[in-house]
């Protein structure tokens, strides 16, 4: 499959099984499609002893997109939050009337 098809895995998820942290209370069976790449890497980490399936893998990877998509969504509400704190400090003041008055006061940069 070197042409850059996509081929079957495997089956996602057994029924009620004790996972990493509780019980799986209902689990859907899925076939997903991925490159052969991506299969490889799949294999070799079910291989390797890290996980003992294919479908432990994908829902490891799944949790981990699920916490990279919350951390984002705080860090867009942190800077909303600071960019509204921003804007409610007031007008905003020229970079270069900061600099000349900075440098009057301290001098001017050393430049090595």
């Amino acid at each position: 499959m070197a042409d850059g098809s996509v081929r079957l895995v495997g089956n996602l998820a057994t029924a009620g099984r004790v996972w990493h942290r509780g019980w799986v209370s209902r689990v859907e069976k899925l076939s997903i499609a991925v490159t052969e790449d991506m299969a490889a890497e799949l294999r070799a980490a079910v291989e390797g002893g890290d996980y003992g399936s294919v479908s432990e893998v994908v829902r490891d990877a799944l949790r981990d997109w699920r916490l990279r998509r919350r951390i984002e969504a705080l860090e867009i509400d942190e800077l909303r939050r600071l960019v509204r704190e921003g804007t409610d400090s007031g007008p905003g003041v020229d970079g270069g009337t900061v600099f000349a008055r900075l440098r009057a006061q301290y001098g001017a940069p050393d430049r090595a």
